[in-house]
């Protein structure tokens, strides 16, 4: 969240995807419903991605690595 508010200061990137990522990860409530949204189905986990590759491929994969463990591994063992 710290990273994603700094980094908007220092990189130009389009008004659209600024406001994207302002409306997802703007504040820490919003960062944790779009994680909750993200892995429970009520958001495409793609769309939440995308602007954050705009801002640091890094930050990608780091979303990416938290879906595939919490779909994959944290919700296979409670449902399993």
């Amino acid at each position: 969240l710290e990273f994603v508010s700094s980094e908007l200061q220092l990189v130009d990137i389009h008004a659209d995807a600024k406001a994207k990522l302002l409306h997802d990860w703007g504040s820490l409530m919003q960062t944790l419903y779009t994680l909750y949204q993200s892995i429970c189905g009520g958001v495409s986990w793609g769309q939440v991605a995308q602007p954050l590759i705009s801002i640091s491929p890094l930050l990608g994969l780091v979303f990416c690595l938290y879906i595939a463990v919490a779909v994959f591994c944290v919700l296979n063992i409670v449902t399993g």
